[in-house]
C-alpha cells in the first residue's frame, strides 16, 4: 500500500498505521473504532456540561437584571 502512495503521503500513512496498532494494543476488542467511540463520548459529556454551565450563566444574568 505504501509503495504506491505519493512521497508526501507516506509519513501520514505510517503514522496512521502506528496509531491503529496502538489502538488495537490499548483496546483489543474495538481497536480504532473503540478509540473514536471514547472520544465521541467525551465530547458529548463536555457538551452536556457546557450546556449546563450556559444555563446557569443565563439564570444568573436574569437574576442580576431583575435586581437592577
Amino acid at each position: 500500500m505504501m509503495r504506491h502512495a505519493p512521497e508526501e503521503k507516506k509519513q501520514m500513512l505510517a503514522t496512521s498505521i502506528i496509531m491503529e496498532s496502538n489502538a488495537w494494543t490499548n483496546d483489543p476488542v474495538s481497536g480504532g473504532f473503540g478509540m473514536v467511540q471514547k472520544i465521541m463520548w467525551k465530547i458529548m459529556l463536555h457538551k452536556a456540561y457546557l450546556h449546563e454551565l450556559e444555563e446557569k450563566i443565563k439564570e444568573e444574568k436574569e437574576k442580576v437584571e431583575l435586581h437592577l
